[in-house]
C-alpha cells in the first residue's frame, strides 16, 4: 500500500499491533475498519484477553462520536458479547450483509454472509 499511493503525501504507514497502540494518540480518528481482524484475534490461544486488549486500544484512539466498523465472520451470538463490554461507551448494531455467490467457487463455509458490525462511540467519551 505504501509503494501503491506514495504520491499521497498526506497519508501516513505504520505496522503496529492493535493489542498495544501506544504509539498513536487518544481521539485521533474518526473510523476505523477491520476486515476479520477480530475474528483472527479469537482464534488465539488467550483470545479473551487479547479481544478486549484490541476492543480497548480501538476505543481509546477513536474521537468521541467516531465509529469502528468491523467485518466478519462471526454471527451476532458469538461477537455482540465482546462489543457491548460495560467498558465500551457506545452503541452498536449490526447488518448482515450476503456474500457474492460466485460460479464455480464455494469458500466451503456454511454460512452464506457476513456481518457489519457498526460501534459508534458516545460524544461524551472520555479517553
Amino acid at each position: 500500500m505504501m509503494n501503491r499511493f506514495s504520491d499521497c503525501e498526506e497519508m501516513d504507514y505504520a505496522v503496529m499491533d492493535v493489542l498495544n497502540l501506544d504509539g498513536l494518540p487518544a481521539d485521533c480518528f474518526d473510523v476505523a475498519v477491520d476486515k476479520a481482524l477480530f475474528d483472527a484475534v479469537l482464534c488465539r490461544e488467550d483470545n479473551i484477553e487479547s479481544v478486549l486488549s484490541m476492543l480497548t486500544e480501538l476505543h481509546r484512539v477513536l474521537k468521541p462520536d467516531g465509529t469502528l466498523l468491523i467485518v466478519s465472520h462471526g454471527v451476532p451470538a458469538t461477537r455482540i458479547g465482546y462489543l457491548n463490554n460495560e467498558a465500551f461507551s457506545w452503541r452498536v448494531e449490526y447488518a448482515k450483509l450476503p456474500k457474492p455467490q460466485l460460479e464455480g467457487y464455494s469458500d466451503g463455509s456454511p454460512s452464506d454472509s457476513h456481518f457489519l458490525y457498526i460501534c459508534r462511540k458516545d460524544s461524551a467519551s472520555a479517553p
